[in-house]
């Protein structure tokens, strides 16, 4: 690296574009890292993880032929003197969904490898080469990847609207787990979520088991309460947790990217970091007074409306909601409704379950 000036001037200069292209080695190797992760157990895509491992070995590859080891950039290295450490802009500082974490972290890599490319460029024209050959392979993988996740998401999600019922046959014990749920389909939900506490799991399995049958052939879409076990056993469509129950993150990990996760959440903080984690879709509640949730206080329909500009994942409105008032929660943004005393009260399931479906779709 030539140049003009006193011995001290050069020195300085160097030591300046040697700490230049350590910041940016360290953030282009932390991006691919953290896409890494993501790719590697959220979307679970094991021949572009091997890819993303691979380029973050060549760039490693290709500061060593230059600087060796890294002695001479760790030497010039000044952590604590960098003005840019504490200076950060708001959207740096929030990320609402995995989706985010993607985009962000591929223009953080991007950014990094053509300052790289044109930096090295002092010291080894071949380098700046090869790292232009990085940056447009990145190019590549991240239109690869994120076309891939946005699919993935949009195929999930795409069903997930309109009306929810939770199936609870302690509302009404008079009938059977496949009865409640015949009518229920019969009333046009496209979603059924088995809530059932009071039984052993082998009873729970059979149950589970014949109603997975019947929305199988229906298509309607069975979610499990809680349980990521019972999920498997009878390849449910997926799970809801609440706020005490499994974190998300552990219930992707056994379950895989195939199978829906939905969230409890009960203020719109709760929602925003909900959306943060591997889930398909929240539900946020109790929207009004709810006779089965009697303790906790109604967050009102304008949360509804604040939360779907936070996030981009289906959002369900619960608690509370019947004809009256569904009109409204639509009209406030919300995706779907999740209701149970509504039609497991109704002395018509059928009927009353027709009604809300047909209130919520005018």
């Amino acid at each position: 690296m030539a140049g003009q000036g006193s011995g001290k001037e050069q020195k300085v200069r160097k030591n300046g574009v040697l700490r230049v292209i350590d910041a940016n080695l360290n953030r282009a190797i932390e991006g691919i890292r953290t896409i890494e992760d993501t790719v590697r157990f959220i979307l679970e895509d094991g021949p572009s993880t091997l890819r993303l491992k691979e380029i973050r070995h060549r760039i490693k590859r290709e500061i060593e032929a230059l600087f060796g080891r890294g002695q001479a950039l760790l030497a010039a290295r000044e952590s604590g003197r960098d003005v840019g450490f504490y200076s950060s802009v708001k959207d740096e500082l929030k990320r609402s969904d995995p989706i985010e974490i993607l985009e962000a972290s591929f223009k953080r890599t991007e950014e990094s490898l053509r300052v790289l490319e044109e930096f090295t460029k002092l010291f080894n024209p071949d380098s700046g080469i090869a790292f232009k050959k990085l940056r447009f392979e990145f190019y590549s993988l991240e239109k690869k990847i994120l076309t891939s996740y946005l699919t993935s998401f949009k195929s999930k999600s795409a069903n997930l609207r309109g009306l929810y019922v939770i199936l609870d046959p302690s509302f009404c014990p008079q009938k059977t787990h496949l009865q409640i749920a015949n009518e229920i389909i019969k009333g046009g939900a496209g979603i059924i979520q088995l809530r059932e506490k009071r039984l052993t799991d082998r009873k729970l399995i059979g149950i589970a088991k014949d109603l997975r049958e019947m929305t199988l052939r229906k298509g309607v879409k069975l979610i499990i309460n809680d349980r990521a076990d019972i999920c498997l056993a009878v390849d449910a469509d997926g799970i809801h947790l609440g706020r005490d129950d499994m974190d998300p993150v552990y219930a992707r990990v056994l379950l895989g990217n195939e199978k829906i996760i939905g969230v409890s959440t009960h203020s719109l903080k709760e929602a925003i970091e909900s959306a943060r984690k591997p889930v398909d879709y929240i539900s946020i509640g109790p929207i009004f007074h709810s006779n089965t949730k009697p303790d906790l206080e109604p967050v009102g329909l304008e949360v509804v409306s604040k939360i779907k500009k936070k996030i981009r994942i289906p959002l369900f409105a619960i608690g509370g909601i019947n004809k009256g008032n569904i009109g409204k929660v639509k009209k406030a943004g919300a995706d779907g409704v999740v209701v149970l005393s509504a039609v497991m009260t109704a002395q018509d399931i059928a009927l009353a379950t027709r009604k809300l479906n047909s209130s919520f779709r005018i």
